[in-house]
């Protein structure tokens, strides 16, 4: 696109500006504000396209009773797979009940139809997802047994799932500025997030059994580094009392099982 508007400028430069001595004399500004502006549209284009809602998305959010709609558009997002499989075994289902979910994901426009490989396609981005997820289904009828169901599915996630989870739990309930760091190096530091002028540093711990001093004190520290005001630890699970001791004495937030099951239940209210 970037060539084809400097295509256009210099087309009216022929127009415009006179050829003397067989020297097309353009003067610099006009070649300045050439690629200034052509660059300029093209960044506000792609922009614009990634903010643009997709076509194939439903005018109105389509009404689900399937609580484990919700785990399964993130596993297929996060892993970027829309298969079957996959869904059965981050969510620990039959694949019966995979295929069942795959197809109101079909539904709702997460996934394309089947193709003639037989494999389909996501269709949404993660930043698209988070954006629209409102408009693509509501649940109904699911609101106190979704949230055991979902705190099951995040204890069979793997680790880069939990934290890829944990952020986009963290922007629905109201922080921004939400990344999650690149993994090695990151200090201690699984995300990034920002809340009422606030910047947290948040470590993520999927874990079998409660967690100790080691994650607080990582968090701590880590938060230094990433210039954050905030440390806390997300689990799903809780802490030992040297782990909750030491986190008062820090100043570092726990975020346990009890704060997820309040968080995913005001996430669905809200």
């Amino acid at each position: 696109m970037f060539f084809l508007i400097m295509t256009g400028y210099i087309l009216l430069a022929y127009l415009i500006f006179p050829v003397e001595d067989n020297i097309w004399k353009v003067p610099d500004y006009y070649l300045a504000i050439s690629v200034l502006t052509s660059s300029a549209f093209v960044v506000l284009y792609e922009r614009w396209q990634k903010r643009r809602k997709p076509k194939h998305l439903p005018n109105e959010p389509l009404v689900i009773s399937d609580e484990l709609l919700e785990p399964a558009a993130s596993t297929v997002i996060t892993t970027g797979q829309a298969s079957i499989s996959m869904i059965q075994r981050r969510l620990g289902v039959s694949y019966t009940r995979g295929a069942e979910l795959m197809d109101l994901l079909e539904q709702v426009g997460v996934v394309s139809p089947l193709d003639k490989k037989n494999s389909r396609k996501i269709l949404l981005t993660r930043e698209q997802y988070r954006r629209y997820k409102q408009s693509l289904f509501t649940l109904s009828n699911v609101r106190a047994s979704t949230v055991e169901d979902e705190l099951a599915c995040v204890d069979a996630m793997e680790g880069h799932d939990f934290e890829h989870w944990g952020a986009d739990l963290l922007r629905d309930l109201g922080f921004t500025k939400v990344e999650v760091t690149r993994g090695s190096g990151d200090q201690g530091v699984d995300i990034l997030a920002e809340k009422d002028g606030i910047r947290y540093a948040v470590q993520c711990k999927r874990y079998h059994s409660p967690l100790g001093n080691k994650p607080v004190q990582e968090v701590h520290a880590g938060k230094e580094m990433y210039q954050c005001q905030i440390g806390a630890v997300m689990t799903n699970r809780y802490f030992t009392p040297s782990g909750r001791e030491i986190a008062e004495k820090t100043g570092v937030l726990l975020w346990d099982r009890d704060w997820l099951r309040d968080a995913i239940n005001r996430r669905q209210i809200g």
